[in-house]
């Protein structure tokens, strides 16, 4: 058994956020799903690492903001706070543990807001950073920050700008607090969308969203990057419209092997090889996502299944992950996850309700 926590629109039936259980992969009716909260559109969320916390995007009237929940020892969660400060919704979201520091990256507004979560479970606003860099596309007529991820040893954030064509490095110190340090130029017209690092700390790899391109960065000892290579997720041999496409998310396997990118509108996953050596990728295959808009996608704990959601689809589609050359099948799409663009692993809730 395994759970999973689901975010996303709530235009049409979806009403906030829900908790997924899966019994057993293999069938495709041994699961249940109910809700945590009621909220307008939690679109993005994080687990703390102990799993006690879970945070959320709210958007609400007239300001937006995050807000906080504290598991129960019934498993539920209660909100224990939320900080309500923008004018616009975030689109993205990440926890650093060690300053009790939340990052949310705005798209609409081009800013980074940085939360503190304090002792007694209640939030405060620290820093808006602005960026103003554009770049060449209709969809980069100004900064939009999409994504921000933290490396590994939580002493940097790597921040993408999709609507300048950068990644911004910053330096994080001691209360979370954030100091530019570098900015990285991406090809024009790539749009940078969202980071994973690498488990060894060298490594990190970016989807591109305008160019639909996977990139292979290099993370240096000083912890800045550098672009080395990137890399189609739609091979010139399918029959697909490529201006269509639209990179979205990016997974990496817990060894460190396998890399899974989502592709919009032309609703495909690309899986990629790491060479374990130098870092470089290699396509191993495309597959449909059997949907519409794959905005997320998420391993289960034992990564023998890939579960993708779908923002325009009632149902999310699981896949059987083969362990050893990271190949996908696809199984079934039949269970509910109503405008669904972000799904994380619960693996607290799992071992609780396993003991029981």
């Amino acid at each position: 058994m395994e759970n999973f926590i689901l975010g996303g629109y709530t235009r049409l039936t979806n009403k906030g956020i829900s908790q997924l259980t899966i019994l057993d992969f293999s069938k495709n009716t041994t699961h249940s799903r109910r809700q945590i909260a009621e909220l307008n559109s939690p679109t993005y969320l994080c687990l703390s690492q102990d799993g006690r916390f879970l945070f959320s995007i709210i958007k609400d009237q007239p300001l937006s903001g995050v807000t906080a929940y504290q598991r129960q020892t019934d498993g539920s969660f209660q909100e224990v706070d939320r900080c309500l400060t923008s004018q616009v919704s975030a689109c993205h979201i990440c926890y650093r543990e060690a300053s009790r520091s939340l990052y949310l990256s705005n798209y609409h507004l081009g800013t980074l807001d940085h939360y503190h979560f304090d002792d007694q479970c209640q939030l405060h606003h620290r820093q808006t950073l602005n960026h103003h860099k554009r770049s060449l596309l209709p969809a980069q007529d100004q900064s939009r920050i999409h994504c921000a991820s933290l490396s590994s040893d939580q002493n940097w954030l790597y921040v993408c700008n999709l609507g300048g064509d950068e990644i911004l490095s910053y330096r994080i110190n001691s209360l979370g607090d954030l100091t530019l340090k570098q900015h990285l130029s991406t090809p024009a017209g790539s749009g940078p969308r969202h980071l994973v690092i690498h488990h060894n700390g060298k490594w990190g790899y970016l989807v591109n969203e305008l160019a639909n391109t996977t990139a292979f960065l290099r993370i240096q000892l000083d912890g800045q990057l550098e672009w080395v290579d990137s890399y189609p997720n739609i091979l010139i041999s399918e029959k697909v419209n490529q201006q269509e496409a639209s990179g979205a998310a990016i997974k990496l396997s817990q060894d460190g092997r396998f890399l899974y990118v989502t592709s919009r509108f032309i609703n495909q996953i690309t899986v990629y090889a790491v060479n374990q050596r130098t870092g470089q990728l290699k396509c191993i295959q495309t597959i449909p996502s059997h949907g519409q808009i794959p905005r997320d996608c998420c391993l289960s704990q034992t990564e023998d299944y890939l579960l993708v959601p779908h923002q325009d689809s009632e149902f999310l589609s699981v896949f059987k992950r083969h362990p050893q050359n990271g190949s996908l099948h696809f199984l079934y799409s039949t269970i509910p996850a109503p405008e669904c663009v972000c799904i994380i692993a619960d693996p607290a809730a799992s071992l609780r309700k396993n003991d029981d």
